[in-house]
């Protein structure tokens, strides 16, 4: 089992991946599932959870991201009329509510 110590440097870790959005961090996925429960150690359990973690906060991070750089251009495209918002919206890659919705905010 992982010390208190051990913990709290993993989530500082974590911290600074998701704030440098360090996606070295985001490994495929390691599932415990399948394994004989008797064949997981404890620390390897907490390791499971602090790295599958890591990798949701980075994720969620870059995603936000993503969304907030998605609208500004949306924004941008909109007010310049540079294309119909039916078209708009099939470059961006998402649903016609979800433009109108930022494009309305």
């Amino acid at each position: 089992m992982l010390t208190p110590q051990e913990i709290t440097a993993a989530l500082n870790a974590r911290e600074l991946a998701v704030a440098s959005r360090d996606t070295e961090v985001v490994d495929p996925p390691a599932s415990p599932v399948g394994l004989p429960t008797g064949a997981l150690h404890p620390e390897s359990i907490d390791v499971g959870l602090l790295d599958a973690g890591t990798a949701v906060a980075v994720l969620d991070r870059l995603l936000k991201d993503a969304r907030l750089n998605l609208a500004d251009w949306l924004r941008a495209a909109d007010a310049a009329q540079h294309r119909p918002r039916t078209q708009i919206t099939l470059m961006a890659g998402v649903g016609r509510q979800t433009v109108y919705r930022i494009l309305e905010a």
